[in-house]
């Protein structure tokens, strides 16, 4: 599976709903806007499949805190 999730081969046609209440859905449209996407679907695509840098390293802390309990 190509790590690009922007791949113009790979067709977004598959669909993920979510509920959201107003005051939500408004903030997500904010977000997306300011972060200059074009859609809100653009922006929680590349929030979702793209972790942070944080997240990341916060992943590598746990395993490797994890691999400490083992020995």
């Amino acid at each position: 599976m190509p790590t690009d999730y922007s791949s113009k081969i790979d067709r977004k046609n598959h669909l993920l709903q979510i509920r959201l209440d107003k005051g939500q859905k408004q903030r997500l449209e904010a977000l997306a806007s300011a972060s200059g996407f074009k859609s809100v679907s653009d922006y929680v695509r590349v929030n979702l499949l793209n972790p942070s840098i944080e997240a990341k390293l916060n992943r590598i802390v746990n395993l490797l805190e994890d691999k400490r309990e083992i020995k």
